[in-house]
């Protein structure tokens, strides 16, 4: 078998590709850029979860407390947030209990 020369396909050099040079400050700045955006977005997320915690916070509904009596009978309890609180609710107690000793002047 002969080989036509004139059908034979010589294969095309690739053209050569100019490299662009690249400088080492290339690296730094294009990071520097990427880890500020993400920065900046961390923070954000943090301010994002901050105003979250202090709106869940501000708007959790108060416990209700109960206690069982010798009988069985449930009692709602009053929850006091300080040491004020309690004093005032056992000075209109004392009170309340006085009120209730005192004879009528009325009979």
């Amino acid at each position: 078998m002969k080989k036509d020369p004139a059908i034979s396909v010589q294969p095309s050099p690739k053209p050569v590709v100019k490299k662009t040079r690249r400088y080492g400050y290339e690296f730094y700045r294009d990071n520097f850029r990427r880890m500020t955006v993400l920065a900046l977005g961390l923070i954000g997320l943090n301010i994002v979860l901050v105003v979250a915690m202090f709106l869940v916070y501000g708007s959790f509904p108060q416990r209700d407390l109960y206690a069982t009596t010798r009988n069985g009978l449930l009692v709602k309890l009053k929850q006091f947030d300080s040491v004020d609180q309690v004093k005032a609710a056992n000075a209109a107690k004392a009170s309340v209990k006085a009120a209730a000793n005192v004879e009528s002047a009325y009979p």
